[in-house]
């Protein structure tokens, strides 16, 4: 997995291989720096106290991330959720272990058509409210204009398996589909690189978001999901996001319902 780890290397680790609660970080943030802004949405979840991927609220009882971050993927393809026995969520804190709002998963609901890197989105309920404010949802089919930010507390090095404990960030820019050689679906996927060279997404970063605005009007426009390309490394090559506006309307229907 490409994003599992860190903002800093969006090649290393994007979507090899799903990550499994708890089993295997998801990818991180390569060549970022520690988080200056807020994000009162950004959530990290843990397994039995095991860091294993990034996501954001989206209602003060739901939270957004990665399909392949909490599934089983069978021999057929199809993958199955996991139990949310374990499972925790931590909101708002730039410390993935330590403050913010705390809260266990009680369900997650995988979207239907999620396969490899299709549909790689699920919801987490949460067993109670949290008083923070849930990210915006995007509405806008067009790619933005302005540089996105990436964020996550993957892996920082590509040398070594050590990910982030503080939050790092990077600015991110959105290529062209035909860039990307996995297959994406330019109408429900978009490929980025980071703004800087050598910088990206990585392993541990998986479900985490991409963002547009300002502190405390953030718009979430993508779900880190996995490598964009066969180039290996996240530092040079291109990494793929699930966009949010084509499923903005699973992710309204589920959360209020």
């Amino acid at each position: 997995m490409r994003l599992c780890l860190s903002i800093a290397a969006v090649a290393a680790s994007l979507l090899v291989a799903p990550a499994a609660v708890g089993a295997q970080m998801a990818p991180a943030i390569i060549g970022g720096k520690t988080a200056t802004d807020s994000y009162d949405f950004m959530t990290s979840l843990d397994h039995d106290k095991k860091f294993f991927c990034g996501g954001s609220l989206v209602a003060p009882d739901w939270v957004l991330t990665a399909a392949h971050c909490v599934t089983d993927t069978g021999q057929n393809g199809e993958s199955t959720p996991r139990s949310p026995q374990g499972v925790t969520a931590r909101i708002g804190s730039d410390d993935r272990s330590a403050g913010g709002s705390t809260a266990n998963v009680t369900q997650i609901v995988v979207h239907p058509n999620h396969k490899g890197s299709a549909a790689d989105l699920a919801l987490l309920r949460l067993d109670h409210a949290v008083p923070n404010k849930p990210a915006r949802l995007s509405a806008d089919p067009e790619p933005p204009q302005e540089l996105p930010r990436a964020i996550g507390w993957g892996r920082t090095n590509e040398k070594t398996q050590d990910i982030a404990q503080k939050l790092q960030e990077i600015s991110t820019r959105i290529v062209p589909g035909d860039r990307c050689t996995t297959g994406i679906d330019p109408q429900r996927n978009f490929c980025a690189e980071g703004a800087v060279p050598g910088t990206s997404a990585c392993e541990g970063d998986s479900g985490g978001p991409q963002i547009l605005g300002r502190e405390g009007e953030w718009e979430l426009i993508g779900v880190t999901s996995g490598p964009g390309d066969d180039d290996g490394k996240c530092s040079t090559g291109y990494g793929q996001w699930t966009k949010v506006e084509s499923y903005r309307d699973w992710i309204t229907t589920t959360i209020r319902g």
